[in-house]
């Protein structure tokens, strides 16, 4: 956990997991994630392999896509187990 959250009060690690979940549960959800990744990935194969920094910035936003829905996932997760 960061500072913010080991400030936060168990109603609002409760909300905050709510939330998470109610996204995870709508029927978007997953298609709007694997179409940011169908993007990024047709990005990254469509770059000239001359520069490599254009390829890092698509690798860095791949990694925060997958961050952000593993973090999603584990509030949803906490919220169930405090329950």
């Amino acid at each position: 956990m960061n500072k913010k959250e080991l400030l936060m009060s168990p109603e609002e690690r409760q909300q905050r997991g709510a939330n998470a979940n109610a996204l995870i549960q709508t029927s978007s959800y997953g298609k709007c994630i694997q179409d940011m990744y169908d993007s990024l990935h047709e990005g990254l194969d469509c770059l000239p392999t001359d520069d490599p920094l254009p390829a890092m910035s698509i690798l860095r936003q791949l990694r925060s896509l997958r961050l952000l829905d593993t973090k999603l996932r584990a509030w949803a997760k906490e919220r169930k187990i405090d329950d």
